[in-house]
């Protein structure tokens, strides 16, 4: 009987998810809504603003600004681990749903900008 090493079949994993369109298109949306945070983010913090999230205020507080990249690089991969453990139904209803929740605080985000500062 021949063993599959671990690391190959998280890689076979990782490659049947991403080749999946119903947890492709909820991957990248999660990245941009991601991205659209940092910018957000940087936007308010430069009108004067504060992070809300402890955690968020600690590292920009270390790192400044970049390490908001630094700190969104492990959620992203932690969420792809995450839905490699999941059955496809599961991990495709999840992908949405913290897709989604990224994107309720990006509209946050700029409602606060917004409020900060009116156009």
């Amino acid at each position: 009987m021949v063993s599959t090493p671990p690391r190959a079949l998280a890689a076979g994993r990782l490659s049947a998810m991403l080749s999946d369109r119903h947890l492709r298109v909820p991957l990248v949306f999660f990245i941009v809504a991601q991205l659209l945070d940092i910018l957000t983010t940087t936007v308010g913090l430069v009108l004067g603003l504060d992070e809300a999230n402890p955690l968020t205020a600690r590292v920009i507080h270390h790192l400044g600004v970049g390490g908001l990249l630094l700190q969104k690089v492990p959620v992203v991969l932690a969420l792809m681990c995450g839905l490699m453990l999941l059955p496809r139904r599961v991990a495709v209803v999840s992908a949405w749903g913290f897709t989604l929740l990224i994107g309720v605080v990006v509209v946050s985000n700029l409602s606060l900008v917004l409020a900060a500062h009116p156009l």
